[in-house]
């Protein structure tokens, strides 16, 4: 599932970002 693995990656990168 490419779609599920774009989310996490999208997920981590706005994470990284606040963090």
């Amino acid at each position: 599932m490419h779609f599920v693995i774009d989310i996490n990656k999208a997920y981590i990168y706005l994470r990284n970002r606040l963090l």
